[in-house]
């Protein structure tokens, strides 16, 4: 074959691995389903960061490895040019049957809402963004 054919086949094995790796196949329904992924930025009040990452790191991230809560965190960042004084996580569900039964069983954990209870006071406010993966470049 042809290196042009070789890098038509190559491009095409890229693409179906990328595919799967966007989509999954739901079984019982008969479709293919695309993972969806919430941002979440909570602004902090300014002079409490320091105590918002004390909460997080004393209640709240115990609370969501214990409860398995982490297991759909991609990660946590602290904003350090633009908007300061957030806090920014993002989170990959399988679709958002999913996301919905993830953060309704995490507010039903007496440990995290604990947790939610000593948070709430240091934020200005949340943003919450609901994303789907582009088709290429890298997909967490």
């Amino acid at each position: 074959e042809t290196s042009a054919g070789c890098r038509r086949a190559a491009k095409l094995g890229a693409a179906r691995a990328c595919f799967h790796f966007l989509f999954r196949f739901d079984f019982r329904n008969e479709e293919w389903i695309m993972a969806i992924y919430e941002l979440r930025t909570y602004q902090v009040t300014v002079g409490k960061m320091k105590d918002a990452v004390e909460a997080y790191s004393q209640k709240g991230w115990p609370a969501l490895q214990k409860g398995g809560f982490d297991k759909k965190l991609v990660g946590y960042f602290i904003s350090d040019t633009g908007p300061l004084h957030q806090i920014v996580h993002l989170w990959k569900f399988d679709d958002d049957a999913d996301r919905r039964n993830h953060w309704n069983s995490l507010f039903a954990n007496d440990d995290f809402m604990d947790f939610a209870g000593d948070l709430r006071p240091l934020l200005l406010s949340q943003q919450n963004q609901l994303l789907n993966a582009a088709p290429w470049g890298p997909n967490p």
